[in-house]
């Protein structure tokens, strides 16, 4: 079994890290790893974010060049692409088009929504 350092190599863990607070949501980036994983593509090439939407918060509207894939992990959100309207739960995984206006809600009174953010820009295709 891995200890200290060693482990530090391998696994990245949020559990004792602050989040940034950003589009009304708790973000932990995942990926990129800076200083542990070097790529040849822009940072922005890709990226994967832990995103917390608490209880009775929103993602206001919003659209960016940049595809996306969410992977539900844990509670239930309403979310809008364009005129869509979905609702989504554990173990689903959404594709958000390239520009695509999209906006996302718990509705829930006391469970935070919990996500895998993928995205990936034109840098990656």
């Amino acid at each position: 079994m891995m200890h200290g350092s060693a482990k530090n190599q391998f696994v990245k863990s949020v559990q004792n890290t602050a989040p940034s607070h950003e589009y009304n949501c708790k973000l932990w980036r995942l990926f990129p790893w800076l200083n542990r994983i070097e790529t040849l593509k822009e940072i922005n090439g890709f990226g994967a974010i832990w995103v917390q939407l608490d209880p009775d918060h929103h993602v206001e509207a919003h659209q960016h060049d940049e595809e996306e894939a969410f992977i539900v992990i844990q509670g239930n959100a309403t979310l809008t692409i364009e005129d869509n309207i979905f609702e989504i739960h554990p173990k689903d995984v959404v594709h958000i088009p390239r520009n695509a206006m999209h906006q996302l809600s718990n509705h829930s009174k006391v469970e935070p929504f919990i996500m895998i953010d993928l995205y990936w820009d034109q840098g990656s295709q």
